[in-house]
């Protein structure tokens, strides 16, 4: 997708962020550990039809396409309802990682797919890329080609470099630092300068450890 087309798709997505609720600020614990002065749950946006369509389709620009990949897959949980949107309005399969079922046929990947097929890992933000990175060492292990990740939002805190050290690239929609910036500028503001100078400060001291 041109440049064209993605501002739009990005400019309403940062609206969307407002209009959902996805921003909070506070004291939050993130999965890797760390804390964070804000949080991010794009997972309100699966209420709002309208708002899921239009991310799925900026989360989908991102995917290479040269060549195309014979699948998608989502990181569970956050990411599903973006990846099950994509995949029913582009026609691409799609197929989740996860932990490995104790019945059944105990498999740890749902969906169908062959060994040696190329799979683009889908997920709504990025961190460290913990989450990511058990996703794809899944998907390797049952045989899978895994080279690249998209997400909408990578937070800027080491997971760009965490994906590289696997050999995996990463697409993503928009920075937080960027963002942060853009919700600044809405009408009316989305945080306070007080807010923002927060925000930016915790980025660039996480930035300034990973460069």
């Amino acid at each position: 997708m041109d440049e064209t087309t993605l501002k739009p798709l990005i400019r309403q997505f940062v609206r969307d962020v407002v209009r959902t609720s996805a921003l909070q600020f506070g004291e939050f614990l993130l999965r890797s550990g760390r804390t964070s002065p804000f949080y991010l749950d794009l997972r309100t946006f699966r209420s709002f039809p309208s708002v899921l369509l239009n991310a799925s389709r900026l989360l989908w620009s991102l995917v290479p396409k040269n060549p195309a990949p014979d699948c998608i897959a989502d990181v569970p949980t956050a990411a599903t309802p973006f990846v099950s949107v994509i995949a029913t309005q582009y026609s691409i399969p799609m197929i989740t990682p996860r932990e490995p079922k104790e019945h059944g046929t105990k498999g740890a990947i749902d969906g169908v797919f062959e060994p040696g097929q190329r799979v683009v890992l889908l997920d709504d933000l990025i961190t460290t890329a913990g989450s990511k990175l058990t996703a794809i060492q899944t998907l390797r292990d049952a045989g899978l080609v895994v080279e690249d990740v998209c997400v909408l939002i990578d937070r800027g805190q080491g997971g760009r470099e965490g994906l590289q050290e696997v050999g995996c690239s990463l697409y993503a929609a928009i920075s937080g630092k960027v963002l942060f910036k853009l919700l600044a500028e809405t009408e009316p503001p989305a945080l306070t300068r007080e807010q923002l100078k927060t925000v930016l400060d915790y980025l660039a001291s996480d930035e300034a450890q990973h460069s």
